[in-house]
């Protein structure tokens, strides 16, 4: 069904796009992760999730951080967790938490999708994400280095197995996070990653497509 998919050339310049209105209506601060889903036709579906690059370290890896949940509070306390092959400047920028020790914070569909952390590559550090509204604010003392939020598309209960759940995250960066790791001058680099799923007609069988796709 390859007449179906999309041109990857005006998929590329669609999400440019994209994260160039992103950066300029943020003020200083820089988009860190966007995910989303986009429904070109009832039979033709993206997944779509873009990540800033450092450029020593070239994939975001899932699951670079710890979550402890502080029992009922409206907090959660995030750490870096060093794997055995970075060094000091070889880190991704951001990533996704684990374990689910959660109150009260967001929705499995917002969590399955992926809320992406940001990352201070140094374990013995804290960052702090306090929950408000559809906000998480991250904070390393007193200094905000982050936030993420989310939005539903289109609110459904189910949708195809192999994509993400209707919903949308995205993650914002801080000139102070930047100015944290001694590093504000570096290029806007993204790498997405993208899901599609096609099908000939309205009662066809879907097929599922990877690519990946740097901005």
């Amino acid at each position: 069904s390859s007449f179906t998919l999309p041109n990857i050339e005006t998929l590329k310049d669609y999400i440019k796009n994209l994260i160039g209105i992103c950066n300029k209506n943020n003020g200083n601060s820089v988009l860190a992760a966007l995910s989303f889903p986009l429904e070109i036709s009832s039979n033709l579906q993206l997944d779509i999730t873009c990540t800033l690059m450092n450029n020593k370290n070239k994939s975001t890896e899932r699951s670079q951080v710890i979550s402890i949940g502080l029992g009922l509070k409206k907090e959660l306390e995030f750490r870096f967790i060093k794997s055995k092959n970075s060094t000091s400047d070889n880190f991704p920028f951001i990533g996704t938490a684990y374990p689910h020790h959660r109150y009260g914070h967001w929705f499995a569909e917002q969590d399955s999708r992926g809320i992406y952390i940001p990352i201070i590559p140094n374990s013995q550090l804290k960052i702090i994400g306090q929950s408000d509204s559809k906000i998480i604010r991250y904070l390393l003392g007193d200094i905000e280095v982050g936030v993420s939020g989310y939005w539903n598309e289109k609110w459904e209960s189910s949708y195809l197995s192999k994509m993400e759940p209707r919903c949308a995250t995205y993650t914002l960066l801080t000139p102070e996070y930047f100015q944290n790791l001694g590093n504000s001058k570096f290029k806007h680099k993204y790498i997405c990653y993208v899901k599609i799923a096609s099908r000939e007609s309205d009662y066809g069988e879907y097929e599922y497509q990877d690519t990946v796709l740097e901005i």
